[in-house]
C-alpha cells in the first residue's frame, strides 16, 4: 500500500504485514517506477490504494497520511493520471 521512511529505515506497509528493511527512500521509489508517488519526503504511495485525497492528506486504507507542499502537485497529478487509466 505504502512505504514509510524513519531515518535510514524502510517501513513497507501491505494489507497484513509490515516489513521494514534499509534502503534510500529515493532508490526504492526509482525501483518501483511510475505507480508509486511521493506525497511526503516520509512517504511513497501506492496510487491504486489510494481511497481519496484531499490535497493536505491521502487515505489509504484506514490510514491518513500527510502530503506536503512541496509534493502536492505531482501527487495530484499522478493519482489523478492513474485514477482516470492514463499511467
Amino acid at each position: 500500500l505504502y512505504l514509510q521512511s524513519e531515518g535510514r529505515q524502510i517501513h513497507l506497509i501491505t494489507l497484513s504485514r509490515k516489513y521494514t528493511f534499509y534502503k534510500k527512500m529515493d532508490d526504492v521509489h526509482a525501483e518501483l517506477g511510475d505507480g508509486f508517488v511521493r506525497i511526503h519526503q516520509r512517504y511513497l504511495v501506492q496510487c491504486s490504494a489510494v481511497d481519496s485525497f484531499t490535497g493536505e492528506n491521502v487515505t489509504v486504507g484506514k490510514h491518513v497520511l500527510p502530503v506536503s507542499r512541496s509534493n502536492r502537485a505531482n501527487a495530484m497529478e499522478a493519482i489523478a493520471k492513474h485514477l482516470l487509466g492514463q499511467v
